[in-house]
């Protein structure tokens, strides 16, 4: 399909309009001259499909609670996307939302098993009445990390895996494997879709890049995932825009 095509079904599912002071500021005495090589939370996880509905800030959000409660308990845990979708009513289910509504959403409602409320928003391409289930995970609280801060960052993600949101295009598309290094390929304006950040590393030829997880099915971009230029700086939102809006959630 063509790109307008594509971003009407694939993108346009992180709502900024929503944006408001829903976390606390990131904070932490961490030494950014001391942090590990490389960090890879990636083997936590499958990689999802959101198919035809615009629901990828319920899949980052989802993914990024899974993610908190995996390295707090050691317990792998699949939470479901849909109850997102169909309950967390200050989002707008298939037409987009925020992930840090769904972190709001997770504190006063539990998130269920995915198995117990499966995703069917990427075959319809619309929500579903919001149904009850066993809730068995929330959040106690969740955090925003300075815009354009890739120190802080680092830091961060050496925690667990945190929700970003980036600008797609048509270059991005069509992306298959290697490090986004050009600004102007993916350039980080006009945010428009939501995915999970689970890493950093660098490269044999010394390539620094951060490792992102998508929701289009591991037929897409490097089994799954893709990465993007990474930065020491305290002013770059960097390439897709990786570093403008980052939250994490802690779970209970």
């Amino acid at each position: 399909m063509n790109f307008d095509e594509f971003k009407e079904h694939y993108t346009g599912s992180f709502n900024k309009k929503l944006k408001l002071k829903q976390c606390g500021d990131y904070k932490t005495n961490k030494d950014y001259n001391n942090l590990p090589f490389n960090v890879d939370w990636s083997k936590l996880y499958k990689v999802n499909n959101q198919m035809s509905c615009g629901s990828c800030y319920a899949f980052s959000a989802v993914e990024a609670i899974e993610g908190a409660y995996q390295i707090k308990y050691d317990d792998k845990i699949v939470l479901s996307k849909q109850q997102v979708v169909d309950c967390s009513k200050l989002n707008s289910g298939c037409n987009g939302g925020l992930y840090d509504l769904v972190f709001m959403y997770a504190m006063n409602n539990a998130l269920c098993l995915d198995d117990d409320y499966t995703y069917t928003s990427g075959k319809t391409g619309k929500e579903s009445s919001c149904n009850s289930c066993n809730g068995l995970v929330n959040v106690e609280s969740c955090y925003d990390i300075m815009e354009g801060n890739q120190q802080e960052l680092k830091k961060a993600i050496t925690e667990q895996p945190i929700s970003v949101a980036i600008a797609v295009n048509n270059y991005f598309q069509h992306y298959s494997s290697g490090v986004i290094t050009d600004i102007n390929k993916c350039p980080s304006e006009d945010l428009n879709h939501a995915v999970l950040l689970t890493g950093y590393g660098e490269t044999i030829d010394g390539i620094k890049y951060w490792k992102v997880m998508n929701s289009w099915d591991t037929s897409w971009g490097e089994n799954g995932f893709f990465r993007v230029l990474r930065s020491d700086n305290t002013n770059d939102n960097g390439i897709c825009g990786i570093a403008t809006e980052p939250s994490f959630p802690l779970v209970v």
